[in-house]
């Protein structure tokens, strides 16, 4: 069975079509698959977080905890990375990929607000400024003396 290859979908389900010229006859039997089509859904849970990738949803201790899409997204990251330091160039390319035009400091507004989503659980000291270098996720706070005087009111 051939057919004409016009649309295509990018990762993001964006439908693109392509120029006439570069229109292809293929076969369907002949495709090769490079990567599975459903995505592999995953369950994170460190320092008492959960969280759920197939429900998109964070949970401390058993309470849940409200995230936009970008806090999520970033608590995602960081879990599935974690006790590894992260500069905001590299935070900006791997959560808001290389086609969106923010400033850098776009990072430190989000990362305060997941901050402060997470201060009502007590799990804000998890997500960790390093001086001069970036953030990191770490289960071990007693390098993040930053971190606790901010939820305390001070700076």
């Amino acid at each position: 069975m051939a057919m004409k290859l016009a649309w295509f979908r990018c990762a993001q389900c964006v439908s693109f079509k392509l120029p006439q010229q570069q229109q292809k006859e293929f076969k369907v039997e002949d495709a090769v698959l490079t990567k599975p089509l459903i995505k592999a859904r995953a369950t994170l849970s460190l320092g008492g977080l959960v969280l759920n990738d197939e429900t998109c949803r964070v949970a401390a201790h058993g309470k849940e905890i409200a995230l936009n899409p970008t806090e999520y997204r970033i608590l995602y990251f960081f879990m599935a990375h974690p006790e590894t330091v992260h500069s905001r160039g590299e935070l900006l390319a791997r959560i808001w990929g290389s086609n969106i035009v923010v400033g850098i400091r776009t990072v430190d507004v989000h990362i305060r607000r997941l901050r402060v989503a997470m201060a009502a659980s007590r799990t804000s000291h998890l997500v960790q400024t390093v001086r001069g270098r970036g953030y990191r996720f770490s289960l071990d706070d007693s390098s993040n003396d930053l971190i606790k005087g901010a939820e305390n009111g001070k700076k």
